[in-house]
């Protein structure tokens, strides 16, 4: 297996991806991270774009951090230090486990062959520094399951986005019933 080190996505392009198996395109889930992860994944399969994972105490509000990286491609520990499982507090650490279990059952298995919708801030309404939000559809190719991962990316240039997005799936079969259930904890 062949590896690669983006430097932040500036050595990606489709010379040097042709040539490898993995991309580590970031450091961390943050604001031009997740936009430009967004615009990689109109050319590149997520699945062969991998996001570090900072240590605890850079990543703000932990379920957003942990649905970040953990939803959208494959989560690698790259960032040093990376804190044991025992400097974890217990409330943080059933977080990540719970993260690692969605990633292995549902999403790993799902990730090479699904079919993504990008809805912001790559979309039609916005290009990919103006948007306040970020948010990717991911679904089985018999739209059997699937899920979006959507979240704020700050106050930035909201523009007529406000505080609230507006999901409209891309991926569902109408002719069909799914059970919804929501990662976000209070």
């Amino acid at each position: 297996m062949l590896q690669q080190c983006a430097n932040g996505g500036t050595r990606e392009d489709l010379g040097a991806v042709a040539r490898f198996d993995e991309s580590y395109t970031n450091e961390a889930p943050t604001r031009p991270s997740l936009q430009a992860f967004s615009g990689k994944t109109l050319a590149l399969p997520p699945e062969i774009l991998m996001i570090g994972i900072a240590t605890t105490e850079e990543v703000g509000h932990i379920d957003t951090f942990l649905r970040a990286h953990f939803t959208v491609s494959t989560p690698q520990v790259v960032t040093p230090p990376a804190p044991t499982l025992n400097d974890l507090s217990p409330d943080v650490k059933e977080r990540g486990l719970h993260s690692i279990r969605l990633y292995k059952s549902f999403i790993r298995p799902l990730l090479p062959t699904c079919k993504v919708f990008h809805h912001a801030p790559v979309s039609l309404t916005h290009g990919s520094t103006s948007a306040a939000w970020f948010a990717m559809e991911f679904m089985a190719p018999n739209c059997e399951k699937g899920w979006v991962t959507i979240v704020r990316l700050g106050a930035g240039d909201r523009g007529s986005d406000g505080d609230v997005y507006d999901y409209v799936p891309r991926g569902l079969d109408r002719s069909m019933t799914y059970k919804v259930s929501s990662t976000t904890r209070a």
